[in-house]
């Protein structure tokens, strides 16, 4: 398993970096959305005009951001950049058809929790706040232990962190090979592979690249008593984190279409074999 995880992983970072059309195209693709969040969340709301801006900058930067889930999952079997491209300006919408009813579901169940860890960290703040008393003869009831708070904070975090992510990818894998209706056919038997152990390895390696590296180079000071130095590296460390986190996540949705790929493809032989073992003992008509 793990020696099949870092060949994808592997074979998906020489297919980036063997295309530098494709690469700058996801550049491009990526600053343009960056800058999209920027001006939509940087545009005052003060006139119709710019409340329409507003709008249209969060329509733009999201479908910037199906458009480059729809090269991420297809440039590994792409060789032409501009076909890619096409390719996935035309089936974007279908990714976000797929993923719709996972983000309802998961965002009713996040909000679930979030609505018991506020009820049970507001009866544990009444019980701290509360006159101390003398304790009664009997035994007292017990109370809510912290920990619960804990695990649904933990639980939160891998639905959105883990669960939401890597099942979506599988998701736009599936739309994007197999068409939309037959990737709705096979929802649960796709969320039922998005969560095997290779796939949850290779997302987890991914994530360090694309989501911790870069965390702690934006949050890390380098410690400079030039104002100009200090501006300058801060700027240095901004565009390599922002490029960590493109590339991480591009090769990390490469890596997991080779591993579905393969493990599609390794299906249909048993089932070939299955069927031409069957046939073999089947006795001829006279």
């Amino acid at each position: 398993m793990i020696k099949d995880v870092f060949n994808a992983l592997a074979t998906a970072t020489r297919k980036l970096f063997s295309s530098w059309r494709t690469l700058l195209i996801f550049l491009a693709l990526y600053l343009a959305m960056i800058g999209s969040v920027y001006l939509f969340f940087s545009t005052r709301e003060a006139t119709v005009a710019q409340l329409l801006a507003t709008f249209a900058l969060g329509i733009v930067a999201l479908l910037l951001w199906l458009v480059i889930q729809g090269m991420a999952v297809r440039y590994a079997s792409e060789d032409r950049a501009g076909k890619l491209l096409a390719r996935s300006l035309a089936g974007f919408w279908k990714l976000a058809i797929i993923v719709l009813p996972l983000f309802l579901v998961i965002g009713v169940v996040v909000f679930y929790l979030g609505s018991i860890e506020i009820k049970s960290m507001q009866e544990t703040v009444r019980a701290v706040a509360a006159p101390r008393r003398l304790p009664p003869p009997r035994v007292p009831a017990v109370r809510s232990a912290p920990w619960q708070a804990v695990a649904l904070s933990t639980l939160q975090y891998l639905l959105i962190g883990l669960v939401l992510p890597l099942v979506s990818i599988h998701l736009w894998i599936d739309a994007a090979q197999n068409g939309l209706k037959n990737a709705f056919k096979r929802f649960g038997r796709t969320i039922t592979h998005a969560l095997a152990p290779r796939c949850v390895f290779a997302y987890a390696i991914g994530f360090a690249v694309f989501a911790i590296a870069p965390y702690f180079l934006v949050m890390k000071r380098t410690p400079v008593t030039t104002p100009w130095l200090d501006v300058s590296l801060f700027g240095a460390r901004l565009a390599l984190a922002f490029l960590l986190s493109l590339i991480g996540w591009v090769v990390t949705v490469g890596a997991l279409t080779k591993l579905a790929t393969r493990e599609t493809l390794g299906a249909e032989q048993s089932n070939k074999r299955r069927l031409d073992q069957g046939t073999e003992h089947v006795p001829a008509e006279s």
